[in-house]
C-alpha cells in the first residue's frame, strides 16, 4: 500500500518534516483459543516461552563510571548503578552465540549515564528456532550486516533506559510459515508471543489504550475486516462487515469506538459494531484517507491524505496539520504527531519526524526522530514521549524490520533482523 502510495506522491519531494496512561499490561495468558468469528483465523497454540539464554551478565560495576557521551562522568559525577539485564529472548532466528542481551541500561545518571558503557551482554543460546509459539527457542539473535545483531547498538541501553520494559509491542509478520499474524513482545526483545495462526492475512494490530484489548485485519469470504481481540481470553469478534473491506484500525483513547478505513474514506464505529458512520470522505479526484487515529483528547481524527490531516469527529473543521506521508501517530500528550517523510540528500519518505499536532507545520520543519540509513522508516508508534517504535523498509528486498528510535537524539535499536518480514507496530501505553 505504501509502496504504491510513494509513486502516486512522487512529486511531494518537497514536502514536509512532520507528522512531532494506562498502565501497560502484563502477561498475557498462552492459552488456545479459537475465534468466534466465521472464517477468521484462529487464535495461537500454546506459546512455548521465549528461551532464555545462558546466564546473562549483571551490567560492570556502576556502568563502568557510567561515562557519558562527553567521555567524563554522569551530570552528577557518579557511575551509574550496575544494572542486570533481562535474558536476550529469541525475537529472531538464533545463532550459535547469539548476539548476547542489551547492554547494561540501568544506570542512574539520566541521559548521560544511560548512554554511559554497561557491562558486558548476556551470553547468547544455541538454539535455532525462534522463541515462538509451540518451540522455546533459546536465547540470541542473527547478526544483521552492518548494524549488528538486534539489540547490539550502541543506541539501545539509553532507550531501554527510557521505556517501561514490561510493555508490549505489537506487529504483524510472517514468520509462521510465510502467513501473516500476530506477534507481541517487550522492548527488550522478550516474551516474545504469537497471538494469530492461519492464512488469514491477520495485520495492523492497534491496542486499545488499556492495553487488555487489540483490533487488527483479517480477510474473511476474501475481504478484509476489523476484528477486536480480548487478549485474556485470546477471543476475536468481528467488528466491521463493510462491502468493499475495512482496514487500518485504531482505538479511541476511551476505548468506545474504531476508526477505519474503507474504500477511499474513514468510518468510525462502535466497538461492538453498531453506530458506523462516515468521519472524512475523500473527494474522488483526491487520494484515499487512510491510517486515522483518534487525538488525545478523542475530538479528532488525524489521517494520511493529502499530506497528514485532522478533522472534528463530525466530520466538520479538515485542516492541514503537515505536508507529511505514511502512518499518522499522535503522541501520548497529544502534543505531538510523529509520521514519515524525506527531506535530505534526495531520500524520499525516508526518516520519522514529528511535529505539533495543534498547528500546520510546514515544509521540512520539525524534528527528526529517526536516523537516515538507506532504509524506508514508516509506522511510527509512541512508547514515550521520546521513544517511537517503527518499522525499516527495505526497498530492494521488499522486507522490513522493527526497531525502535529516541526522538532525543535519534539513536536507535533494532528489535528484529530478518529474514522475515515484520512491521506495523503498536506500543501499549
Amino acid at each position: 500500500m505504501i509502496r504504491s502510495r510513494i509513486t502516486r506522491w512522487s512529486w511531494v519531494a518537497w514536502g514536509l518534516a512532520a507528522c512531532s496512561s494506562p498502565p501497560p499490561i502484563r502477561e498475557a495468558r498462552n492459552d488456545a483459543a479459537t475465534m468466534n468469528a466465521a472464517d477468521a483465523g484462529g487464535a495461537a497454540g500454546d506459546g512455548g516461552a521465549a528461551g532464555a539464554g545462558a546466564t546473562a551478565a549483571t551490567g560492570g560495576a556502576a556502568g563502568i563510571a557510567g561515562r557519558g557521551a562527553s567521555g567524563s562522568d554522569g551530570a552528577s559525577g557518579s557511575g551509574g548503578a550496575s544494572g542486570a539485564f533481562a535474558s536476550d529472548a529469541a525475537t529472531d532466528r538464533t545463532t550459535t552465540g547469539g548476539s548476547g542481551g542489551a547492554a547494561d541500561a540501568s544506570t542512574t545518571e539520566g541521559t548521560a549515564g544511560a548512554s554511559g558503557q554497561g557491562g558486558g551482554a548476556g551470553a547468547g543460546g544455541r538454539s535455532t528456532s525462534d522463541g515462538a509459539v509451540g518451540t522455546g527457542g533459546a536465547a540470541g539473535g542473527q547478526p544483521d550486516p552492518g548494524d549488528g545483531g538486534p539489540g547490539t547498538q550502541p543506541g539501545c541501553a539509553a532507550i531501554l533506559a527510557m521505556v517501561d520494559r514490561q510493555s508490549w509491542i505489537l506487529f504483524d509478520s510472517d514468520r509462521d510459515n510465510s502467513n501473516r499474524n500476530l506477534y507481541m513482545m517487550h522492548p527488550d526483545r522478550t516474551g516474545l508471543t504469537q497471538l494469530t495462526k492461519g492464512a488469514n492475512g491477520d495485520r495492523e494490530p492497534s491496542f486499545s489504550y488499556d492495553g487488555k484489548r487489540l483490533s487488527y485485519t483479517s480477510v474473511v469470504a476474501g475481504k478484509p475486516q476489523i476484528f477486536i481481540m480480548d487478549l485474556a481470553t485470546r477471543t476475536s469478534v468481528q467488528v466491521t462487515k463493510r462491502p468493499e473491506g475495512a482496514d487500518e484500525s485504531s482505538f479511541s483513547r476511551d476505548g468506545q469506538w474504531l476508526a477505519v478505513h474503507s474504500g477511499l474514506s474513514v468510518y468510525v464505529i462502535k466497538t461492538d459494531g453498531t453506530g458506523e458512520r462516515v468521519a472524512a470522505l475523500a473527494p474522488a479526484n483526491s487520494n484515499p484517507y487512510q491510517w486515522p487515529a483518534f487525538s488525545a483528547d478523542g475530538t479528532e481524527i488525524v489521517f494520511w491524505g493529502e499530506g497528514i490531516n485532522a478533522i472534528q469527529v463530525d466530520g466538520t473543521g479538515l485542516r492541514l496539520i503537515a505536508a507529511g506521508l505514511g502512518v499518522p501517530a499522535v503522541s501520548p500528550s497529544g502534543v505531538d504527531v510523529a509520521c514519515g517523510h524525506g527531506c535530505d540528500a534526495g531520500e524520499f519518505f525516508a526518516s520519522i519526524w514529528m511535529s505539533p499536532f495543534a498547528t500546520t507545520t510546514h515544509q521540512c520543519e520539525g524534528r527528526r526522530i529517526t536516523p537516515i540509513d538507506g532504509f524506508q522508516s514508516d509506522h511510527p508508534t509512541w512508547g514515550t514521549r521520546f521513544v517511537v517504535a517503527y518499522h525499516r523498509f527495505d526497498r530492494s528486498s521488499n522486507r522490513a524490520i522493527l526497531a525502535m528510535a529516541s526522538a532525543v537524539d535519534s539513536q536507535f535499536c533494532m528489535l528484529t533482523s530478518g529474514p522475515e518480514d515484520s512491521r506495523n507496530p503498536s506500543w501499549s501505553q
